[in-house]
């Protein structure tokens, strides 16, 4: 796996990883370790509609990150347009500013007592990596021994994320969700909570473990890839946010499945049915699930939709 690429892959493939975020917000960056931030772009922006003039629902698809860090501008004039021409706006989940809500069920979900200690669980390898690892996230080794192994990657990676100054606020759901909430339009989700959490608590335990140990190897490598993969977004370079060389933990295709494929097809169901009702939609969500012929927007246009290309 290319380990560089495991935050970036998170952060554009399930919402509650930007939730994480929030219990390590509060401590300091040093500056040299924060990804830059200041940049404008043009993410890739899809609208689909009807081939029969005659049905009024589209639904315009764009790509989130939901993490960045402060002085990213990515609102062009082309998604303006977009949200002011939709009525609704679909997300992943919603519900991420319940934080009680999200902690109890992470709990529930992600806590189980008698698990081997989580330095048991690691690859003996990366023992040095775990350590370093840990000096981010501020609480003891021991208190990741009753976490489940995913629960402790995503711990793990969340602390990261917040040393790279990568933010929840800044993140693009966040501030679509503010759009239309100051709009009074309704937002809905395509997922639950508890859905979310579950794709990651349905893998066994030996993929579990890879994931712990991908995100642990890429300990100090991860604001260059962050950078990358984030430049390739802004630019709206879709072939660019999906790894062609099955390099990251989406090369694992019980993991793949479950994060990535198995949920567009999910979606694709939603969204078909809100177009057959003549809706007009805005989609926001990571934007590793449009890229690539098992994506949202292949998926759509398989379905026999209109895909134009807006930006």
């Amino acid at each position: 796996m290319n380990k560089k690429r495991i935050l970036i892959i998170l952060s554009m493939i399930i919402a509650i990883f930007a939730v994480a975020y929030y219990a390590w917000s509060s401590y300091a960056v040093p500056k040299e370790e924060m990804v830059a931030g200041n940049r404008s772009g043009t993410p890739a922006l899809w609208k689909i509609s009807h081939k029969d003039d005659d049905k009024a629902g589209h639904a315009y698809l764009f790509g989130t990150v939901h993490l960045l860090p402060d002085g990213i501008n990515w609102r062009s004039a082309s998604i303006e347009q977009a949200m002011e021409d939709s009525d609704i706006l679909y997300v992943e989940v919603v519900g991420l500013e319940d934080t009680d809500k999200v902690a109890k069920i992470f709990t529930e979900m992600g806590i189980k007592k008698g698990l081997p200690p989580i330095e048991k669980r690691i690859d003996p390898k990366l023992k040095p990596k775990f350590d370093m690892a840990m000096k981010d996230v501020p609480v003891p080794a021991f208190v990741l021994d009753n976490m489940k192994s995913w629960t402790a990657a995503l711990t793990i990676a969340s602390a990261s994320s917040a040393k790279l100054g990568l933010k929840q606020d800044q993140g693009v759901d966040h501030i679509l969700i503010a759009q239309f909430t100051s709009q009074q339009k309704p937002i809905m989700g395509l997922e639950k909570l508890e859905e979310q959490f579950g794709f990651f608590d349905s893998l066994n335990e030996e993929k579990q473990r890879e994931m712990l140990n991908s995100v642990l190897s890429g300990t100090g490598k991860s604001r260059e890839g962050f950078e990358k993969l984030m430049t390739a977004w802004l630019k709206g370079d879709v072939s660019g946010l999906l790894s062609e060389k099955g390099d990251d933990m989406l090369s694992v295709p019980e993991i793949r499945e479950k994060l990535l494929d198995g949920r567009n097809r999910n979606w694709v169901n939603i969204l078909d049915k809100q177009l057959q009702n003549n809706q007009k939609i805005f989609v926001g969500v990571g934007a590793a699930h449009l890229a690539g012929d098992k994506g949202v927007v292949q998926l759509l246009a398989d379905k026999g939709y209109k895909v134009e290309r807006v930006q």
